[in-house]
């Protein structure tokens, strides 16, 4: 509703965004980051739920968004930087995918040196 009405001048999405991770932290979801890379996308599925009356895309963006905060570990902020920054999540809209990566276990020689690995690109 925040997003609808525009109480205050400057902030709106961003209160409506944190409203909505609150909500989702009360219902032990995963909380929703929209990155960069994605803005267009969020802001075109949102005024087609606002203008026409169709939730189908914002739902689409909002689950797709979900899925890739999930993925994503805050124990090592370096390390969460990193990963963001190889799947273009700090790119600009001109880039228009994500690369998903996936962390999986280190060689037993070098337990310290976790190997990543490109999944998929959307």
């Amino acid at each position: 509703m925040i997003s609808e009405i525009h109480p205050f001048l400057d902030g709106n999405g961003r209160i409506a965004r944190v409203m909505m991770n609150a909500e989702l932290v009360i219902a032990n979801q995963t909380r929703i980051i929209i990155l960069t890379v994605y803005r267009d996308d969020y802001l075109g599925a949102l005024r087609r739920l606002t203008r026409n009356d169709n939730p189908a895309a914002y739902i689409r963006m909002l689950q797709r968004a979900q899925e890739f905060s999930a993925s994503l570990l805050a124990s090592d902020m370096q390390a969460l930087e990193n990963h963001l920054t190889l799947s273009n999540a700090f790119k600009e809209q001109f880039w228009k995918f994500l690369v998903i990566l996936e962390t999986i276990a280190a060689p037993k020689d070098n337990a310290n040196q976790p190997i990543t690995v490109l999944v998929k690109m959307s």
